[in-house]
């Protein structure tokens, strides 16, 4: 079996390598200081609205922080700065990052990976 290369638009290598698995240190940091990654942005889990919150972080999200804790349990953790938080938390954003890599290698395979960028910043961006 031959294996060819793809040939990309020099803005997907450019998006592409900002999303690198080689960056993947920026999930646990944010973590550790209660930056969690969503499909609906970015959440401060320090804030106080989250304090009482029995959400999960991201609706969306399966991983097993998602489907066992609440916001407002992750927050307390934090807040007594039990590491079983910065845990739990790098846990959810390392899978919401490999969910979102996964999502940009099958948007890359369907010529949709502009469509996916576009979906991500209208999310992101302040």
């Amino acid at each position: 079996m031959a294996i060819t290369a793809v040939q990309r638009a020099p803005e997907e290598e450019e998006w592409l390598e900002r999303c690198s698995t080689g960056r993947m240190v920026a999930p646990t940091r944010m973590a550790r200081h209660g930056s969690i990654l969503t499909s609906a942005g970015k959440l401060n889990l320090r804030n106080a609205t989250y304090a009482r919150d029995e959400n999960p972080l991201d609706p969306l999200c399966t991983c097993s922080t998602c489907t066992r804790w609440s916001r407002g349990y992750l927050r307390h953790l934090l807040g007594v700065h039990e590491p079983t938080a910065w845990r739990l938390l790098s846990i959810h954003n390392l899978r919401f990052m490999l969910d979102l890599m996964d999502a940009a290698g099958q948007a890359i395979r369907t010529g949709r990976l502009g469509e996916l960028r576009r979906a991500v910043a209208e999310c992101w961006s302040p």
